[in-house]
This record gives structure tokens, sequence and C-alpha cells, in this order.
């Protein structure tokens, strides 16, 4: 979880550390989403497209819940939820609807 963490400090420092990071987050998280489908759109934005389409299939095969955008209410995001903000925002295997859908719009392209 720390190298996803450290990653995302480095996205606009260091492009070859944030780069590393991902892909050690990977090795050692690999049923993580968010290191692969950032590290995906990286390598979209790189021109490597097919490589950044795989890694984001692959994020998103990891996913366990899909929070529904109009199905939300206080009961269900509890910001003093350790684990549910975890999920949702280091993890991803926790995802709102429209980020779902992004990352799906960019296997389209």
């Amino acid at each position: 979880m720390l190298s996803y963490l450290l990653a995302c400090h480095f996205r606009s420092e260091d492009i070859n550390k944030y780069e590393l990071l991902l892909n050690e987050s990977i090795q050692k998280y690999p049923n993580y989403v968010y290191n692969y489908t950032d590290l995906g759109e990286f390598y979209l934005k790189m021109g490597k497209r097919e490589l950044g389409k795989n890694l984001i299939r692959e994020g998103l095969s990891h996913v366990k819940l899909i929070y529904k955008n109009d199905a939300i209410n206080d009961y269900d995001d509890d910001p003093l939820d350790i684990f549910q903000f975890v999920n949702k925002r280091i993890t991803g295997v926790f995802m709102m609807e429209d980020t779902y859908n992004s990352l799906n719009e960019l296997l389209q392209k």
C-alpha cells in the first residue's frame, strides 16, 4: 500500500519513479485496482496503448463492489469507516459507478 501512496506523490514530480513505484505496488498487491489502472492510464498517455489497456482491464477485474451514483446515502458512505476508506480511495476494490465507467471508456478508445 505504501508503494502506491508514494507513487501518487511522485505522479507530477518524477514520472520514472511514479512508474517504478506503481510496478512495485502491482508486485506487492496484485489484487488491488488503482495500481493497475493508474499505470494503465500512464501508459496510454505515453502511447503504449495495448499495455495500458491490458493493465486497466486487469485492474477492473479486481473491483469487488460498484457503488451506484444515485444509490449512495449517508448510511452507505461512512467517512469514519477505515475499511471503506481504504477500499474506495487506495485499493480501488470499492469503486463509484462513474469511475468504473470512465475507466471502461478508456478501453473503447
